[in-house]
């Protein structure tokens, strides 16, 4: 059994690096099971490269259609996911990701506060996320 990411299931329509490994992994499994939000994540990387043009439109149209008739094989098992997505939104906000805050850093200081304040009360500071 093998549990698959979408970046290796991109990898069996998409000629890129690590393609013939993950093609490999499709030859090899016994069986392949995948929580069910691979279905959008593939079909919105396979969009996204031919808006991008990294694949010639027809190209991602075809391995879009391929993906379909994948899953509509039954070739992967879907797994629920959506009480997962909850706690992994908690724990990614909990942990933060230091990109995203060099970038929120970034952004506010290309902003500098302003000299003058309109009249009325101080704006409240915010609260910590749960």
């Amino acid at each position: 059994m093998i549990v698959l990411d979408a970046s290796v299931i991109v990898k069996w329509f998409v000629p890129e690096v690590g393609d013939a490994a993950a093609k490999a992994s499709l030859a090899a499994a016994d069986a392949l099971i995948a929580p069910e939000l691979v279905r959008v994540e593939v079909a919105s990387a396979l969009v996204r490269k031919g808006l991008r043009q990294e694949l010639a439109v027809g190209d991602a149209q075809r391995a879009l259609g391929a993906w379909l008739r994948l899953l509509s094989d039954g070739q992967i098992v879907l797994l629920p996911n959506a009480d997962d997505i909850e706690a992994a939104a908690k724990l990614a906000l909990e942990v933060g990701d230091p990109r995203l805050q060099r970038e929120f850093e970034e952004t506010n200081s290309a902003y500098p506060e302003p000299r003058h304040r309109a009249a009325g009360p101080a704006p409240k500071k915010r609260e910590a996320l749960p």
